[in-house]
């Protein structure tokens, strides 16, 4: 899971952010995919962000949620 989190290690531009989003969470859908046949919804896939992502890094806090919040979503549609 380490490398998962790897690309939140800095702080990024606002419109960045849902690409980094995007991809962390391709890899938590792609993971739960290969494991159990089914994906994360965004809602859990934010709540999992805000858990693991948010926590360890503070600028976080900085920038809108709307942001990340819309990039999930996009990958909900898309996967």
């Amino acid at each position: 899971m380490e490398t998962l989190k790897h690309g939140f290690e800095a702080k990024v531009r606002d419109n960045d952010i849902p690409i980094d989003c995007n991809n962390w969470g391709l890899a938590i859908c792609i993971c739960e995919y290969e494991s159990n046949k089914k994906r994360p919804s965004a809602i859990t896939l934010h709540k999992r962000l805000i858990a693991e992502v948010k926590s360890q890094n503070p600028w976080y806090y900085e920038v809108s949620k709307c942001a990340p919040q819309q990039a999930l979503r996009d990958l909900e549609r898309a996967f």
